[in-house]
């Protein structure tokens, strides 16, 4: 009787760890990235990350509408004329990422990574890189005294 009870107990626990475990991870708070010659690495995002890209991606489905496919540089280009199309160099893509050559930015895939209808996607890695990129180009350093809000203001009013 005590063993079932003991079963019940730890069944209970491992089924809430699991969703715990999976809502850290739909909501971001956990990103894991694979690469195949790296052993797979998972980082914490920040409070700054998430507010971030949240507060992008609610402008532009404000203005713009929800997109099906995830949120590409071009929708934050025409809804924050404060950015610039460097901001989005090396970000992330679902697959591949995004260079600027010749001044123009361009996604790039490499030879042996998936192909996909939302490829083009930026990934939450990708905001991270964004973030930083708009923290540089900008200089509103995060780790000192910047915030997020002059972040924003500085991409909502150029």
């Amino acid at each position: 009787m005590i063993r079932k009870g003991l079963d019940i107990f730890l069944t209970i626990n491992l089924v809430a760890m699991m969703l715990l475990l999976g809502y850290w991870w739909y909501t971001g708070m956990i990103v894991v990235q694979f690469n195949p010659d790296e052993p797979t690495v998972e980082r914490f995002v920040s409070v700054e990350e998430t507010v971030f890209a949240n507060t992008l991606q609610s402008e532009v489905d404000r203005v713009l509408g929800v997109p099906e496919r995830g949120y590409e540089p071009y929708m934050f280009l025409a809804v924050f004329p404060g950015l610039a199309e460097t901001d989005f160099a090396n970000v992330e893509a679902s697959t591949g990422r995004y260079l600027v050559v010749d001044g123009r930015l361009m996604h790039k895939i490499g030879p042996d990574e998936f192909r996909h209808d939302a490829a083009t996607a930026i990934s939450r890695p990708g905001m991270q890189t964004l973030l930083n990129n708009i923290s540089l180009r900008t200089g509103i350093n995060l780790k000192q005294s910047g915030t997020i809000t002059e972040i924003m203001a500085a991409i909502s009013n150029e």
